[in-house]
């Protein structure tokens, strides 16, 4: 215990001496835990969206299906793991792309240092060709993200994102500023930055069986903003007897204009 004080207070001074700040880590209220002897199976949409969820043994998510219409399985991401760690995401669409992404840990920990995600298009099956590959580098304060590091496969920085944690009454909230950078003799294009609030005591029920230390938060999203393109989410939700997520209402607006609402209806099984 006193080691891991003394680990802490370390990393403590050394960022205040780096940046004269850091973020405050969000405290939550962890709610009982409604998802232990079950998992989401779908999640359906009235705009005719379908997501179906399947798991291995060890109750991690293995694959996520996304049907735009009943029957014809749009997208597919499989999971794959290493001594309980997530450590490739393979995404496979539709239009004959396949993007590939691949974790890195810090050493013995739980934190992914640096995920690298490639791009294939694979229209012609006998030469598939490789469209695009990035690195991307992260740093951790108490075990919460605080800065992310895009680079291209000639380690040429793309764009450096920090993240900045709050608290909205109990809720945790967390700030995003994003600073895309000159690449090439190209002008950088302009920066921007994002919020996203979460409920501080319900629980996302994929979050529940993907949690990893990139993810800004295990709880369901309450709303986000970005200055990027004006654009903000605002998501209410029912819950049944179980305190499992029952229904999410969620808006789409621009401008504070509402553009679309959707409700998705969930469905568990048990284990």
């Amino acid at each position: 215990m006193k080691k891991i004080i003394i680990y802490s207070l370390i990393a403590l001074m050394a960022l205040f001496t780096a940046c004269k700040k850091e973020p405050i880590k969000p405290i939550v209220t962890v709610p009982p835990d409604p998802y232990k002897h079950s998992r989401l199976v779908e999640a359906s949409s009235d705009d005719g969206t379908l997501y179906k969820y399947s798991y291995n043994t060890a109750n991690q998510l293995s694959k996520v299906e996304y049907f735009k219409k009943p029957g014809v399985v749009y997208s597919t991401q499989t999971y794959s793991y290493l001594n309980g760690k997530l450590v490739q995401m393979v995404s496979e669409s539709a239009n004959s792309m396949k993007y590939v992404t691949d974790y890195k840990y810090q050493g013995n920990t739980d934190l992914i240092e640096s995920t690298t995600f490639t791009a294939t298009n694979y229209q012609n099956t006998a030469q598939p060709v490789v469209t695009s590959k990035f690195n991307q580098e992260y740093n951790y304060l108490n075990g919460n993200v605080i800065k992310s590091v895009l680079k291209d496969d000639q380690n040429t920085v793309f764009s450096i994102r920090t993240f900045n944690y709050s608290l909205n009454g109990t809720n945790p909230v967390v700030t995003t500023d994003n600073v895309p950078q000159a690449v090439n003799g190209a002008p950088a294009t302009p920066a921007y930055s994002g919020s996203n609030e979460y409920y501080n005591n319900v629980l996302d029920p994929t979050s529940y069986f993907l949690n990893y230390s990139i993810s800004e938060s295990k709880f369901l999203l309450k709303n986000a903003t970005s200055s990027q393109n004006k654009n903000s989410f605002i998501q209410t939700y029912d819950l049944d007897d179980m305190g499992r997520i029952k229904t999410v209402l969620a808006a789409t607006l621009n401008n504070s204009i509402t553009q679309s609402v959707v409700k998705t209806t969930y469905t568990y099984e048990s284990y």
